[in-house]
C-alpha cells in the first residue's frame, strides 16, 4: 500500500497565502496545493493518511472543508495517524507498525525536521516543505519527489 501522511498547515496553504487572500479559518486550504496533492495521489495511487493537528478537529468547519475540497479533487481521507505525545514521525511510524500489508510512503510536512523523523529511521521518506516565504506550502519540486519515492 502507498500512503501519503498529510500535514495541512504549510503543505496546503502558506503564511504569505493566508495573508495575501484574506481568507477565514475555515476556508485556509490552498486550492492549488490541493491540486498538487492530487496530482502525486493520481500518479501514484496512494492513500492519504491524516498526520496534521486538523485531526484533532474533525467535526469543525476547518475539517469539512478541507474534506470537501480534498473531494473535489478525488482525494478521500483513508486514515488519520494516532494521538500520541504531538511527536509526528513518532505517530507515522506507530500508524505502519499496526499494518498487516507493506507500506510505502512519504510524509509531506513543514514541522518536523528530518533529524526528528531520523529518530524512528523513515528520515528519507520526509518531503520537507515550509509555511514562510513566498514558495511556501507544496511546490512541483515536492511532487516529483514524493511521486518518485512512491513509485520506487
Amino acid at each position: 500500500m502507498k500512503v501519503i501522511f498529510l500535514d495541512v498547515d504549510g503543505v496546503l496553504n502558506s503564511k504569505d497565502w493566508l495573508e495575501n487572500n484574506r481568507v477565514r479559518t475555515e476556508t485556509s486550504v490552498n486550492p492549488e496545493k490541493v491540486k498538487l496533492l492530487a496530482e502525486i495521489v493520481q500518479k501514484t495511487n496512494a492513500e492519504v493518511v491524516l498526520s496534521s493537528t486538523w485531526r484533532y478537529i474533525s467535526e469543525h468547519p476547518m475539517f469539512m472543508y478541507l474534506s470537501d475540497m480534498l473531494g473535489q479533487n478525488g482525494i478521500k481521507i483513508h486514515s488519520l495517524t494516532p494521538k500520541l505525545d504531538g511527536d509526528r514521525p513518532k505517530e507515522i511510524k506507530a500508524w505502519i507498525e499496526k499494518q498487516t500489508e507493506e507500506i510505502q510512503f512519504v510524509s509531506i510536512e513543514d514541522d518536523f525536521s528530518f533529524a526528528d523523523y531520523k529518530k524512528y529511521g523513515i528520515e528519507s521518506r520526509l518531503i520537507k516543505t515550509d509555511f514562510w516565504g513566498t514558495n511556501g506550502g507544496l511546490q512541483k519540486k515536492h511532487v516529483n519527489k514524493a511521486i518518485q519515492l512512491l513509485n520506487e
